[in-house]
């Protein structure tokens, strides 16, 4: 009764919510009481405690959604990153090989820009699939294996077209130092913006 009180004082909770609620206690209560457990000792605090408790659920804002263009620059950010370390291992690992003891940035930069609006449009379907089922996963695998295939040909273009002397080349010492700064924006940024993923499915 006490807390049913400081509900309905409070008026933040619907009337019929606040029914449903106090007749779920009433059954908790009685079966705690047949342990004599009281119902002080079953929830831990005071009625208006507990009041307060239900109340904040519903007043606390919601953690603001990070908007798709920040997904994508996020997505971009774990692919360069990713991109900078896992080229700069194989360089060192394949030493005798010269095709591999160099980046060329037009290469980091499609991966950013490309890998960010793919995994921008991943998350998207990923919400799709919720929504329509196996028809969504469907195009999800479609749209992961166009998105292979685009991101591949426009750096392959964007490489072909654009003059030498603006292609700027990493030295794999360089490429790992880059690709650590960029995790860690990565990792700064998902935490002050509250990008989390996109997993409903």
């Amino acid at each position: 009764m006490d807390v049913e009180r400081h509900l309905r004082t409070a008026a933040v909770l619907p009337a019929d919510q606040i029914k449903t609620l106090v007749d779920e206690m009433a059954t908790e209560v009685q079966t705690a009481q047949k342990q004599n457990v009281t119902a002080r000792q079953h929830y831990g605090k005071t009625p208006q405690q507990f009041a307060a408790e239900q109340n904040e659920v519903i007043t606390k804002p919601k953690p603001k959604e990070a908007s798709w263009w920040l997904r994508g620059v996020d997505g971009g950010l774990l692919v360069m990153g990713i991109m900078l370390l896992a080229v700069a291992a194989t360089a060192f690992i394949g030493k005798s090989n010269e095709s591999v003891t160099s980046i060329p940035i037009s290469l980091i930069l499609m991966s950013f820009v490309i890998g960010g609006a793919g995994m921008a449009g991943m998350q998207y379907y990923t919400l799709k699939i919720r929504d329509q089922g196996k028809k969504g996963l469907l195009k999800y695998a479609l749209y992961a294996v166009v998105f292979v295939i685009v991101w591949m040909l426009l750096a392959f273009v964007f490489t072909a077209i654009l003059p030498v002397n603006w292609n700027i080349v990493l030295q794999p010492p360089m490429a790992i130092i880059l690709g650590v700064l960029v995790l860690v924006l990565k990792w700064y940024l998902k935490r002050k913006y509250n990008i989390t993923p996109i997993t409903r499915f």
